[in-house]
């Protein structure tokens, strides 16, 4: 087998291997939203070194005000798979000694695209549930699920950006061979 095989192979491997710990991740985040009325009482907040005061916040109340986050859940969930789709496909471009090609170019934009998608999700996440959390006077639990949710905002930003990176890379390196291949 070539070293690009190898690659593209290791690279399907890891592809799913990271699938995998994101979907124990997302299992452990909805364990944790779960437990957000227990980390928002007095007695944690006190642990915590709080200064936030708010009312107590219930295991009911907190559902009604998470109501419809199943849904943005099982959108963001679609695009993950559909990114990692895209990921496939360059990996059997690689696999195919295909490294520098359009066809990788055009799906790390796709990529890009998706990623950018996710993120305003979670931004979209952010405004929805923040503000209901604040106009029901829940300021903690609003501080802790806008910090989650903009820490995975910012994450998906960060990959749009890398895949954009990736494609003007990918890019350049397939017109450089291009002109390399007219030399010859």
């Amino acid at each position: 087998k070539t070293k690009q095989h190898q690659l593209a192979v290791a690279l399907r491997v890891a592809t799913i291997v990271l699938a995998g710990a994101g979907a124990f991740a997302y299992t452990m985040l909805h364990s944790f939203m779960r437990a957000i009325p227990y980390l928002t009482s007095d007695e944690m907040w006190k642990v915590m070194d709080g200064e936030m005061q708010q009312k107590v916040l219930s295991s009911e109340t907190w559902n009604t005000l998470m109501k419809g986050n199943v849904i943005f859940s099982m959108v963001a969930f679609t695009l993950v798979l559909v990114f990692l789709n895209y990921f496939q496909r360059i990996c059997k471009e690689i696999g195919n000694d295909n490294s520098f090609s359009k066809e990788n170019v055009n799906n790390f934009n796709v990529m890009t695209g998706l990623s950018i998608e996710i993120a305003v999700t979670y931004v979209l996440r952010i405004v929805i549930y923040v503000s209901r959390c604040l106009m029901a006077s829940y300021s903690r639990a609003a501080f802790i699920i806008g910090v989650l949710y903009l820490v995975f905002a910012i994450g998906f930003i960060t990959l749009a950006f890398m895949c954009r990176t990736l494609s003007r890379l990918v890019y350049n390196a397939y017109e450089m061979k291009n002109e390399n291949d007219l030399t010859i």
